[in-house]
């Protein structure tokens, strides 16, 4: 019975694995990048968004080195090593529960499953479409990564030469009314 808690606990984990590397693709691709700032005079070329996508595209995260984007590589390949690892270790244990399961279903007595029959058919059912639908989801997180890292390279492309300046305001003064009435004007002047 030990051996199907311990199975029972591994199974847990990799749930919960996955939970918390759908959090870490969110949190990485919802932090608003700073833009480079185009200095007066500055005869930088124009970052083209186009090559940009198919620099990524190509090679994921070279988007991201041509947009001088250099901390966000690490977070691409990392996320994306650590699923590519997830996918084998799931897929070798899916392969593993439903070779146990087919053994022990198929009615010959000769043929035991490498558990020794001490994992009741159901159990076995239970860890191999678990290991299969998270191999799945593990496999459904690299492509998001994949297209993830091509739209945050067409993003950060499209704001490299946005100029953000200092001199902005926002002005908020009583509204003028004919018919007495109390009110706010708000004036936003973009420069």
């Amino acid at each position: 019975m030990t051996r199907l808690r311990k199975i029972s606990k591994s199974c847990e984990y990799f749930l919960y694995r996955t939970q918390v590397i759908i959090l870490l693709i969110f949190f990485l691709f919802s932090f608003k990048s700073g833009s480079a700032q185009k200095a007066v005079g500055d005869t930088a070329l124009h970052h083209s968004p186009t090559l940009a996508s198919v620099l990524s595209a190509v090679v994921p995260g070279a988007g991201q080195v041509y947009n001088k984007k250099y901390w966000k590589l690490p977070i691409i390949y990392g996320l994306g090593g650590y699923l590519t690892y997830a996918v084998l270790h799931d897929n070798t244990e899916y392969n593993r529960f439903k070779t146990a399961y087919l053994y022990a279903t198929d009615g010959d007595p000769n043929t035991v499953d490498e558990f020794n029959g001490e994992i009741p058919d159901k159990q076995l059912q239970y860890y191999k479409d678990a290991y299969r639908h998270q191999r799945d989801l593990n496999i459904i997180g690299i492509m998001a990564i994949y297209v993830m890292n091509i739209v945050d390279a067409s993003v950060d492309a499209h704001f490299f030469d946005y100029d953000i300046s200092d001199d902005l305001s926002l002005k908020i003064t009583p509204a003028n009314s004919e018919n007495m009435a109390l009110g706010l004007s708000v004036k936003l002047t973009l420069r």
